[in-house]
Formats: C-alpha cells, sequence, structure tokens
C-alpha cells in the first residue's frame, strides 16, 4: 500500500480559495451523505434528516424528486463531445439542488458556464482548474502528473469526498459508487473511469483513517482489484 502523509491538519489557507469558503458555510460540521451515479445506491434516508445530502452531476435523478440535494457538485467536463456527456447534458434541466458548485475541468468556466443555466438552485459556487489542482496536490502530498483526465486526476466523486472533508464535514458516507460500469439513472451502460485515481483516494482516506463511510461492494472490489494488480 502507498504511504501518504496526512496534511489536512496543517495550516492550509482556506481563504484564498473562495469555493471552499463557499462549502465551508454550508457543510459547517455536518455529516453528509454523498450521492454517486453509480448503480448500486442505498440512501439512508433516516439520516438526511440531520445530514447533508451532496450529490455528484446527475445522480440526483436516481432519487426520489421530493428530496432536493443541499449541494450538487458538477465538472464543467459535461462541456465536452462525447455520447456520455451529450445524454447527461439533456438531463441538467431536470436538476433541483439547493447549491450548486462547480468544478473546473478542461473547459473553462466562461465556456461552460451557459449550459448550465437549465440547473434550477438557490446559490452558486466554483472551484477554478488551478485551485483543484493546487488542492489535490496539498491533500494527497504529491504531485499531479496531469490536471485532467482519468489516467490523471480522481474522479468528480471522489474529489467531492476530499473537498467536503476539508471543507468541515464531520463525515462522508458514500453511497452509489463502484468500480463498475454503468450510472443509476441511465439505460446504456457507459465504462466507468478514473478507477486507479479513484483508489489512490481510497487509499489515503484509509491511511489517514479519515471518517469516511465506503459502500461495502466498493471495499470488495478494491481488495479485490489490488490483489490482481499485486
Amino acid at each position: 500500500m502507498t504511504s501518504f502523509v496526512d496534511n489536512s491538519n496543517q495550516e492550509y489557507d482556506h481563504a484564498r480559495i473562495p469555493g471552499m469558503i463557499f462549502l465551508q458555510d454550508i457543510v459547517n460540521d455536518r455529516p453528509v451523505v454523498l450521492l454517486g451515479s453509480a448503480p448500486e445506491v442505498d440512501i439512508p434516508y433516516h439520516d438526511l434528516n440531520h445530514s447533508l445530502l451532496v450529490s455528484i452531476n446527475s445522480s440526483a435523478l436516481s432519487i426520489p424528486r421530493n428530496i432536493i440535494p443541499d449541494i450538487t457538485i458538477i465538472n464543467t467536463t459535461i462541456a465536452k463531445p462525447g455520447e456520455l456527456r451529450e445524454i447527461k447534458r439533456t438531463h441538467l434541466n431536470q436538476l433541483t439542488t439547493k447549491s450548486l458548485f462547480i468544478m473546473e475541468g478542461p473547459i473553462s468556466l466562461s465556456a461552460a458556464l451557459p449550459i448550465f443555466d437549465s440547473v434550477s438552485r438557490e446559490t452558486t459556487g466554483y472551484m477554478t482548474l488551478s485551485e483543484r489542482s493546487e488542492f489535490l496536490e496539498y491533500y494527497l502530498a504529491k504531485p499531479l502528473e496531469g490536471y485532467s483526465g482519468p489516467k490523471y486526476i480522481p474522479s468528480t466523486g471522489f474529489i467531492a469526498c476530499l473537498l467536503l472533508l476539508a471543507c468541515g464535514a464531520s463525515s462522508v458516507r458514500m453511497t452509489g459508487f463502484s468500480f463498475s460500469d454503468g450510472h443509476s439513472y441511465l439505460a446504456k451502460v457507459f465504462k466507468r473511469q478514473h478507477i486507479a485515481k479513484d483508489l489512490d483516494v481510497m487509499d489515503y482516506i484509509i491511511d489517514t483513517e479519515k471518517p469516511v463511510h465506503f459502500p461495502d461492494q466498493l471495499i470488495k472490489q478494491r481488495q479485490f482489484i489490488k490483489h490482481q494488480m499485486a
């Protein structure tokens, strides 16, 4: 297992990143249920009375419409060409969230922002590509080999998990996360990416004993993949 340095309790000037202040004001030392797009979704509805619900990309389409996420975290990658992203864009007008948090990827914020106009929300926060890259390099304590793409960075969901912890979440319960292909809200099966980098984040969280509850299936998949890689 890779050995990680836990930088999370060291001094880090979050005030330099307005998006992190935006998230801190919402999270405010509360537990979080983090909803991903994998088919294996098991929402702990009883926890939602005292937990924040944070949805990744279009994941909220898999839950009842009367449940509105406190935050939806979405990446500007959705603005790139490609069948999966085109399908996701057609669903944006079905999304309602209290706050939308947009992370810049290979498509600039200025180019992607009009695409998100149809998402119903009260407030909007942003994180630029350089801010996101700096954040990942600091908390994973190693330089990135590239700043976008599944070969170089974790998925939006796993970045969000780290970000929520850094912004004061007392705990994070992940549901709808898997290394298997497919999405909970789509009939067509698309290949899941970012697996190697998501495993790096899992290793970091486990090594540094962060308060994250992973789905049992995800733990089993991690063990199987790492065994295959050994």
